[in-house]
């Protein structure tokens, strides 16, 4: 992690108008809070997702990356809210995420990396226990299936066999886990 602070910081000092630059700090943040489960550490980079998601709305909103990165930095803390029973927030942020992730769809169909996150989304709703999962749908207006999650994870990892894409081993991850959790 300490090579890519490193790298970052580079980055961010050459091109200051780099508008990737937030989601791979919140990336650090994520893997770090993920690896570590330190709740105060949690707390503390916790602070760091709304001035990433200002800096992130600053970008080209004709770019495939804007509304994708805004959800992905939401999709992660909401994991994290989720991990820390925080769960209200964690809803929330699930809810913007996927609303900006539906959007970025309906804008950039062909934008990849908008199946493995929808993915994720549609399997977490899918596993929630059936007797509960209208008060998702309600709180949230989101609907999905652990199959629909896996068919959208699995499209990602085929369009990864014909290209070059950046996510490939997080969807391999994700998938994995959510198969091995939820199948």
């Amino acid at each position: 992690f300490g090579e890519a602070r490193t790298a970052l910081a580079d980055l961010k000092r050459q091109e200051p108008q780099n508008h990737i630059a937030p989601l791979v700090e919140n990336y650090l943040d994520f893997l770090t809070v993920l690896v570590n489960d330190d709740r105060a550490e949690y707390q503390r980079l916790a602070k760091n997702m709304e001035p990433r998601l200002v800096r992130a709305a600053r970008g080209d909103r004709k770019s495939p990356w804007y509304l994708f990165s805004q959800a992905e930095i939401r999709l992660q803390w909401a994991i994290l809210r989720g991990k820390y029973s925080d769960f209200l927030t964690s809803l929330s942020d699930i809810k913007q995420a996927y609303a900006l992730l539906e959007q970025n769809r309906k804008e950039h169909p062909n934008f990849a990396p908008n199946l493995k996150s929808l993915g994720i989304i549609h399997a977490m709703v899918g596993a929630v226990p059936e007797e509960y999962r209208w008060t998702i749908k309600a709180m949230s207006g989101i609907n999905g299936t652990v199959e629909q999650g896996m068919r959208e994870l699995k499209e990602a990892l085929e369009h990864a066999q014909r290209h070059d894409f950046v996510f490939e081993d997080e969807t391999r991850v994700a998938f994995a886990f959510l198969q091995l959790n939820l199948e």
